[in-house]
């Protein structure tokens, strides 16, 4: 009798069994995070695709049902092009080898799902890639998911790339568009562009870099047709344009479920031109037209801070609310209970509160002291406001990750360790049902203290961010 009879053979499994081990086995959950410099973003969006391809690559290679089941998860997300930063020659996988496979075999076109792009217009010699993403954005016409990045410039050959992409991919769920921080992708383009596409399935449009003079009052670009479009996610990085602009691309969507601002901040402006003004009030009469769908909003940093005139309490179905301190009371300022600017954000179905500090850093906000008394004072009226208007706020998460730059002789002994706060904060709140989270610390408490500022005043009082050397100097009892 054979001795391997009865040995089980993950081979020998149902088609739709083995599909789901090849599927698990080829995913991997942390997608490329969001970053300000492009050539960062794309070479981590190369490493990612490089893990992702590494595991089908080789199933493909076992056997052929194996290879049948895998293939398309060897080429469902794809990523081209060239950022200097990497030889075109040591690419792995090689776009390269990516076209000549496709070009030979017309029966992969369909199995892409994603398509990335990086193309350099602007270059001279022309980018030596810029073959692959024009015949990709001819050939992978059951694209779902379309990324292009480009130094737009004034290149008629980026945007034709694009076009055709955008033009050719008529199931287009996603369209993200990123332009390097010197150039912009401008607005009459891009609002032709978007008039021309007629993809009714397109739910989410990212871009990045958005720019434009204006110097016409926009009497000379194209506009957005009220209710046409289909979105149900925008999100917008480096904005730089005036809010009408913004208020068009609101009202083209007659449905909006989530929203994502980035920067409208000058310093991170490379236009010579004013945007502004600015300011969450100047969003929340924008956000409003879409007061009754909204279920997410997520704001990094703006001209103008504070709270003051940011009503939530129409928006009937918002239920996420993301906020950077900077954004909220300004870069390097504590936060400074005001209850009536706490309860214009309390929505009625409002359930998670991020409060951002990380973003802070990228302004220059670098104290390890930046989650002080004052900080915890603000989360707790939140809290109590939110249970007292019966809103059902169910988690706050902090975001804090603060870098060790400056050490001190002496550091100020009255400071509290900021994950203590945040611990203290969590069994304050928890009989209310709210939940108290944050990210790993990055420091230990003895790495934090040992690292802490001393910051001094002009008069040489103050000891700390925090709490001014005197953890009495900031009222720990709610204001209303």
């Amino acid at each position: 009798m054979d001795v391997n009879c009865n040995r089980a053979s993950i081979l020998r499994l149902p088609e739709e069994l083995l599909d789901n081990i090849v599927q698990e086995a080829c995913r991997i959950d942390n997608e490329t995070t969001y970053d300000d410099e492009l050539s960062d973003y794309w070479e981590n969006r190369r490493k990612y695709w490089v893990e992702r391809s590494r595991t089908p690559a080789s199933l493909c290679l076992v056997c052929r049902r194996l290879n049948r089941i895998a293939m398309p998860y060897l080429y469902a997300h794809l990523v081209t092009g060239d950022t200097r930063a990497v030889d075109i020659e040591a690419m792995v996988p090689s776009p390269k080898f990516l076209h000549r496979s496709c070009r030979r075999n017309p029966g992969l076109w369909r199995l892409c799902r994603s398509l990335a792009v990086y193309y350099d217009g602007c270059t001279h010699p022309p980018d030596p890639l810029g073959y692959v993403a024009n015949d990709l954005t001819v050939w992978l016409r059951e694209t779902r998911s379309f990324s292009f990045s480009s130094s737009w410039d004034d290149s008629a050959d980026a945007w034709r790339v694009c076009l055709q992409g955008m033009s050719n991919f008529k199931h287009l769920e996603e369209l993200s568009l990123r332009a390097t921080p010197a150039s912009g992708i401008d607005v009459t383009r891009l609002f032709g562009a978007l008039n021309e596409m007629h993809c009714s399935k397109l739910r989410t449009l990212e871009l990045d870099g958005l720019s434009s003079c204006d110097d016409d009052g926009g009497k000379k670009r194209p506009r957005l047709e009220p209710g046409t479009a289909s979105l149900t996610t925008l999100r917008l990085h480096n904005f730089f344009v005036k809010p009408p602009l913004l208020e068009e691309l609101m009202r083209w969507t007659p449905s909006l479920e989530h929203f994502r601002l980035d920067t409208t901040y000058h310093d991170y402006c490379y236009i010579p031109f004013h945007t502004g003004p600015w300011s969450l009030a100047t969003l929340q009469s924008i956000l409003a037209i879409h007061s009754t769908t909204l279920r997410s909003i997520d704001i990094s940093t703006i001209d103008c801070p504070g709270l003051l005139g940011f009503d939530m309490r129409p928006f009937e179905r918002l239920e996420e609310l993301r906020l950077t301190h900077c954004t909220m009371f300004g870069t390097g300022e504590i936060a400074v209970v005001n209850s009536q600017n706490i309860a214009l954000l309390l929505a009625p179905r409002l359930r998670f509160l991020h409060f951002d500090l990380v973003f802070d850093d990228k302004l220059g906000r670098k104290e390890l002291d930046s989650f002080g008394v004052a900080e915890q004072n603000w989360l707790r009226v939140f809290g109590q406001m939110a249970v007292e208007h019966n809103c059902p706020l169910r988690e706050i998460k902090i975001e804090f990750c603060p870098r060790p730059t400056f050490r001190s002789v002496e550091h100020c002994n009255m400071c509290i360790y900021p994950w203590d706060r945040m611990d203290a904060l969590g069994r304050e709140l928890a009989p209310e049902g709210i939940q108290v989270r944050y990210n790993p610390p990055n420091l230990s408490r003895d790495d934090w203290a040992g690292a802490l500022k001393t910051r001094c005043d002009c008069e040489g009082h103050r000891l700390c961010f925090a709490c001014s050397g005197r953890r009495e100097d900031v009222t720990e009892v709610p204001v209303y």
